[in-house]
């Protein structure tokens, strides 16, 4: 046979293409929805859509230990284009299964395998859509009907009504534009969403109201001088029970206290400025799991034994006190010419006669536990204190309103006198100084917020200004983050806006009984916590009674109420509750079940199917 190519006269290859396209039949649009219909319901396409859902399981998990859960039920579970995937595997499912009609007896157990997984798809949906997580906090006898869900509303109200809007996420530039409407009220006031802020801080300013009894501020300017030239440092307010802390530890470290106090009659103006500050030393003990609080006097107890109430297996010794005590290679002794740095040396003993020993100085605390490790009596908190003698500047408001004062010198002396606006008293250390200026004898405590930078630690209080508007006129108010917004109308009327948890409505009533504690066998450490709860349904008055831990919830209406309080509110006779409600559970679990016998029947189909072969028949 000859191979060499035969030449086609001209044009017969375009006459040849022309004619296999006259031949090749058309497609028709049905067999492209077929060719679709087929993919969308074959075992690749799951295979790639059961991959990518796996990979955003993956991803999800390592988001989740990196940030938190809120945030990756944001980006992840709770986004659109995850639930669009999860709809996608759905569609998968019904195709697959659609194209196995008229079904036969052999496709039972993959009819059902199917079944059971969109049941857990349909369930993860009714999840996200209808459950609802929250948290109750009651005192002991305390009752509600709601709890405080993640989410965040506003609450406008007045006279004639209130509502609320929940709060989308904001993603840090605000949930909502400027202009827009929040409410409007019955009474025609309108609440009007102007601007949000991440982040506002408290700000405290004393006013002067004389309809008030005395009670004495004073602005406080601390001053440099360095090379002739004053330079402030800046200013405090100093009020009763308010003593200053310039500037950290700067002025503390000097053992100097400042004190404002207010007297009713001229002896007691003469007796506060004549307290030195010195008292007896006191030794202070914490145990771990006791609430109580061990208080002693020191220089009376030295050489003695000291039994600690409601503690019979510790007994205390103070062995020795010193004054002065300085740090040597062997530990504390006392040095006459050491500063005054006041210490105890103790010794704790055990019912076993183990004994532990610690020298505790004043300005700080210890840690002490029994010498046999692994056997501790309780971690116990040392604390020694007392008003030893520090260096005071008191200024005392007499009964007729005028400001004295007493002040320790740094050469040992005292100046006493009236204070006088504007003068610089010399702290005698570091050039420092000191100027009292505005005055308010009927001092009064004005708490508002401002936009503030965000905190560098992540404690952001963001706010929002909100404008009221009514028939009488227009106000605008500041909002922050569990905080009220007032405003008040020329004609009477008042409105509230307050920015805060949502408020979900429960279908019965919560009462903490009693909260206790859960501790280990002997009652040393305490292992959880637990609480007596009532409930009490709306509907039929029925009424449910349980000791609820943390796992071994209380289950009312489908709402699961579980055991919940964080360590900080342990003993303050306050409970925490954790509330949520899944109703789409029920149907997750039914889908397993139907998945697991699905598979069951597969196998056991697939087996006899063999047998059958096998045998011939």
């Amino acid at each position: 046979m000859s191979s060499e190519p035969v030449e086609m006269p001209e044009g017969g290859e375009a006459a040849a293409e022309a004619e296999a396209q006259v031949k090749r039949p058309p497609v028709s649009a049905r067999k492209v929805l077929a060719g679709v219909f087929r993919f969308a319901g074959s075992a690749k396409a799951g295979v790639v859509l059961m991959g990518i859902l796996g990979a955003a399981l993956i991803v999800a998990t390592f988001r989740e230990k990196m940030t938190d859960t809120p945030t990756v039920l944001k980006t992840f579970y709770h986004a659109v284009w995850f639930r669009i995937l999860l709809g996608v595997i759905g569609l998968n499912i019904v195709v697959a299964i659609l194209r196995r009609l008229p079904f036969k007896r052999r496709d039972i157990g993959f009819v059902v395998l199917h079944c059971g997984l969109l049941a857990i798809l349909a369930g993860g949906l009714v999840t996200v859509v209808w459950s609802v997580e929250g948290k109750v906090v009651l005192n002991d006898g305390g009752k509600t009907g709601e709890m405080l869900l993640e989410a965040r509303e506003y609450y406008a109200s007045d006279e004639s009504g209130a509502a609320s809007v929940t709060v989308p996420e904001d993603g840090g530039e605000g949930p909502f534009e400027a202009g827009h409407v929040l409410a409007t009220l019955p009474s025609g006031k309108r609440f009007v969403f102007l601007k949000y802020f991440p982040n506002c801080r408290a700000v405290g300013v004393f006013v002067n109201d004389a309809a008030l009894a005395r009670n004495p501020a004073l602005t406080v300017s601390f001053i440099a001088e360095e090379e002739g030239k004053t330079k402030p440092l800046g200013h405090e307010i100093f009020a009763v029970n308010n003593p200053l802390e310039p500037h950290g530890a700067h002025l503390l470290s000097k053992d100097f206290d400042f004190f404002l106090e207010k007297a009713d009659t001229e002896e007691d103006v003469a007796r506060i400025l004549e307290d030195t500050g010195a008292g007896p030393m006191r030794l202070t003990i914490l145990f771990a799991n006791d609430p109580r609080i061990y208080s002693f006097p020191v220089e009376e107890n030295i050489g003695k034994e000291i039994k600690i109430p409601g503690k019979d297996d510790v007994t205390l010794e103070m062995l020795e006190y010193m004054p002065n005590a300085k740090r040597t290679e062997e530990g504390y002794v006392n040095d006459a010419t050491a500063p005054a740095n006041p210490a105890v040396k103790l010794r704790f003993v055990d019912s076993k006669g183990r004994k532990q020993e610690e020298t505790v100085v004043a300005s700080e605390a210890a840690l002490l536990q029994a010498a046999e490790k692994g056997e501790p009596w309780d971690a116990s908190g040392v604390v020694f204190s007392g008003k030893e003698r520090r260096r005071r500047f008191v200024v005392v408001q007499g009964p007729d309103e005028k400001l004295h004062y007493r002040y320790d010198k740094s050469d040992g002396a005292t100046e006493t006198g009236e204070v006088e606006m504007d003068k610089a008293y010399g702290l005698g250390f570091d050039n420092l100084s000191l100027k009292f200026s505005e005055y308010r004898p009927h001092g009064k405590m004005e708490v508002h917020f401002e936009p503030a930078p965000s905190s560098l630690r992540g404690e952001d209080t963001p706010c929002m200004t909100v404008r009221v508007e009514s028939a009488a006129g227009e106000r605008e108010t500041l909002v922050p983050f569990l905080r009220i917004g007032s405003v008040a109308f020329p004609d009477g009327s008042k409105a509230e806006v307050r920015y805060r948890w949502r408020h979900y409505m429960l279908p019965f009533t919560v009462e903490a009984a009693q909260s206790r504690a859960i501790t280990e066998a002997g009652g040393r450490n305490m292992i959880g916590w637990e609480s007596e709860v009532v409930v009490r349904e709306n509907a039929t008055g029925r009424v449910f009674r349980k000791t609820v831990r943390v796992n071994e919830p209380l289950v009312v209406s489908g709402y699961k109420i579980l055991q919940d309080t964080p360590a900080n509110l342990a003993g303050t006779g306050k409970s925490q509750f954790a509330v949520s409600y899944d109703p789409g559970v029920n149907v997750i679990y039914g889908g397993c079940a139907a998945l697991v016998a699905g598979l069951i029947m597969v196998f056991y189909v697939r087996a006899f199917r063999k047998e059958e072969r096998a045998c011939g028949k």
